[in-house]
C-alpha cells in the first residue's frame, strides 16, 4: 500500500504539472512554436499529442477520484458554489455551435482534480509536494535551455526574442508557473514544509526565471502577492504592534485609491502614461483593441452569454473580434470580460461569489490572526485577481488558474470551519465544568436544607 501510495503521488504530481502548470502543453505549439498574427494561427490541426495526452490524464484523474470517491465528493460538495458555476457553464455550452468541443470537460477535470488535492494533503502537505513540481518545472525548463536553446526563447517577437519560456509555450505562461513558484516556495521556506534549503534553493531558481521571462504580467502579480503578504504577516504578528500600524495604513491607502479612480478625481491620463515608465506601451501590447471589440460582442448577449468555449470555435463574433484587434487573439485578456463573454452576467455573479466568499474569510482570518495557512491562500487569489485584470485564468481556454482558485476556496473554507468549531468548543467549556459536579455535593445540599 506503501508502494501504491508513492505511484499515486507521483502520478498526481505529473498530472499537475501537465494540465496546471503546462509544462510542455500543448505539445505541437511547444515544438513548433508560431506567432499569434492573422493569418499565422495553426488553428486545431495537428493536435494529436496533446489530445492524447488529454484523454490518458482525465482517464488518470477521473480513476483516482473513484478511488477516493467518498473524500472527493464531500470536498465537492463543501465547495457548492463552484458546482454551481460548473452547471451554468455545461447549460451555456448550448449555445454553441458544436457542445462537444466546448472545452467544458476540461474545467470539471481541473474542478475534480482540485478537490482530489485537498482530500488528499492538508496545507502543509499541499506546500510541500507543490515546492517539488515547481523544482521538477525548474529542472526541465533550464535542461531545455542547454539543450535545445531555440525552443526555450521566446518566439513571439515584439522585442522578447531574449525572453525565456523554457518547458512552456509562452514566455508569459513561464513567468506565470514562476510567480507562483515564488509565493509557494516562499511559504515553505517560512513553514518548513520542505528541507530549508531545497525550498530556498527552488525559491531563488523561481524567481530567477521570473525575471528571464520578461512578463511584465507575473512581475506585477508577484509584486502584489509580496505585498499582501507582508501587510497580512505585520496583521497577523504579535510581536510588532506597529508593523500593524503601517498595514492598516496601507490598506486605507489602498481603499481611498480604489475610491478615487472611479470618480474621475485621479488623473486617468496619467494612469496611461505609467505602461511607458515601465517600458511598455500604452496600450498594453494590443490589448485595448481586443477590450474594445470583446465589448462590443457582449453587447450582442449579455445576459447568457455566447457559451463556455467561444474562443475555440469559429463563429462570425469571432472574426469580428480577430479583424476588429488585427489579432487571432485566443482569449479576452481579461477574465472579467471573459467570464461576460461567455457565461453572461449571470456566470460573472456566481463567479464574483466565490471570490468573494473566499478573500472575505481568508481577510477574517488574518484579521483574527488565526493564522493556519489563511494567510497563503489570501496571497495566492490576490495574484490570480491582479493577473485576471489583463488576462484570461480560469475561463478557456486559459485555465491555469481554475486549481489555484479552487483550492483556495476549499482550504480556506475549512480553516474558517475549524476556527468556528475550536470557538464553540471554548464557549461550551465553562458550561461543562459547571455541569460536573464533585462527588457529594447533593449530599451536602441535603444536610445544609
Amino acid at each position: 500500500m506503501k508502494v501504491i501510495g508513492i505511484i499515486a503521488q507521483n502520478v498526481l504530481l505529473v498530472l499537475w504539472l501537465v494540465l496546471t502548470m503546462g509544462l510542455f502543453s500543448p505539445w505541437e505549439s511547444f515544438v513548433s512554436p508560431t506567432g499569434d498574427a492573422l493569418g499565422t494561427s495553426t488553428g486545431e490541426h495537428g493536435l494529436g499529442v496533446a489530445h492524447a495526452i488529454s484523454i490518458i490524464s482525465y482517464i488518470c484523474i477521473a480513476l483516482l477520484a473513484l478511488i477516493r470517491w467518498r473524500d472527493v465528493s464531500k470536498t465537492l460538495l463543501s465547495a457548492w458554489p463552484v458546482m454551481i458555476l460548473c452547471g451554468w457553464i455545461l447549460l451555456t455550452t448550448l449555445f454553441l455551435h458544436d457542445p462537444s468541443k466546448s472545452g467544458a470537460v476540461r474545467f470539471l477535470i481541473m474542478v475534480i482534480l482540485s478537490a482530489y488535492f485537498a482530500s488528499e494533503y492538508d496545507s502543509t502537505q499541499f506546500v510541500r509536494v507543490l515546492t517539488r513540481g515547481f523544482a521538477i518545472a525548474v529542472l526541465a525548463s533550464l535542461a531545455v535551455m542547454l539543450v535545445v536553446p531555440r525552443l526555450g526563447f521566446s518566439n513571439i517577437g515584439g522585442g522578447y526574442a531574449t525572453a525565456w519560456r523554457g518547458a512552456f509555450t509562452h514566455k508569459n505562461w513561464l513567468g506565470s508557473a514562476m510567480s507562483f513558484g515564488v509565493v509557494v516556495c516562499g511559504y515553505s521556506y517560512i513553514v518548513r514544509a520542505n528541507h530549508r534549503l531545497f525550498a530556498g534553493l527552488t525559491f531563488l531558481a523561481c524567481f530567477a526565471l521570473l525575471i528571464l521571462s520578461w512578463s511584465a504580467t507575473a512581475w506585477v502579480s508577484t509584486a502584489v502577492s509580496i505585498l499582501v503578504f507582508i501587510v497580512g504577516g505585520a496583521i497577523q504578528s504579535k510581536r510588532a504592534p506597529v508593523l500593524r500600524i503601517f498595514a492598516f495604513m496601507g490598506l486605507g491607502a489602498a481603499v481611498v485609491f480604489l475610491i478615487l479612480l472611479p470618480l474621475g478625481i485621479i488623473d486617468l491620463d496619467l494612469m496611461k502614461q505609467l505602461p511607458r515608465l515601465a517600458g511598455r506601451s500604452s496600450d498594453l501590447t494590443g490589448r485595448t483593441a481586443v477590450w474594445r471589440a470583446v465589448l462590443a460582442a457582449i453587447r450582442e448577449r449579455p445576459f447568457l452569454g455566447h457559451g463556455y468555449g467561444f474562443w475555440d470555435q469559429p463563429s462570425v463574433t469571432r472574426s469580428n473580434i480577430w479583424l476588429s484587434a488585427d489579432w487571432e487573439v485566443g482569449h479576452a485578456h481579461n477574465n472579467w470580460l471573459d467570464a461576460v463573454l461567455q457565461t453572461g452576467i449571470i456566470g460573472v455573479a456566481i463567479s464574483a461569489f466565490i471570490w468573494l466568499a473566499a478573500l472575505r474569510r481568508a481577510m477574517w482570518l488574518v484579521f483574527m490572526r488565526y493564522g493556519h495557512g489563511a494567510l497563503f491562500y489570501l496571497t495566492i487569489l490576490f495574484g490570480c485577481l491582479t493577473r485576471s485584470v489583463v488576462e484570461t485564468v480560469t475561463y478557456a481556454p486559459a485555465l491555469f488558474a481554475v486549481f489555484w482558485w479552487v483550492t483556495s476556496y476549499i482550504y480556506i473554507a475549512r480553516i474558517a470551519r475549524q476556527r468556528a468549531a475550536e470557538t464553540r468548543a471554548v464557549a461550551t467549556e465553562p458550561l461543562r465544568f459547571r455541569l460536573i459536579e464533585p462527588a457529594g455535593t447533593e449530599a451536602m445540599r441535603r444536610g445544609v436544607s
